[in-house]
């Protein structure tokens, strides 16, 4: 099962489900910002969903989808 899951910023009630429902996902997922929320203000620091996924690509711009993509490719190749 593969698929794209969008928080659109994240900062509501919403993210808890969606953290929720990512944790039931035994698959890779990757957290992707086309800004560098490190960057921006303190709210913006802590990942909600940081726990529950593989990893994070930020502040790449649209070169993060990208970036992404090849993580979980060579995530999901056999050593």
């Amino acid at each position: 099962m593969r698929g794209n899951c969008d928080q659109r910023g994240g900062a509501h009630a919403h993210v808890w489900a969606l953290t929720d429902a990512l944790a039931t996902f035994e698959g890779v997922k990757v957290e992707v910002h086309l800004s560098n929320p490190a960057a921006r203000e303190p709210f913006r620091h802590i990942s909600t969903i940081a726990r529950v996924v593989s990893g994070t690509i930020a502040g790449f711009g649209s070169l993060s989808y990208v970036l992404a993509l090849d993580a979980v490719r060579q995530l999901l190749e056999p050593s």
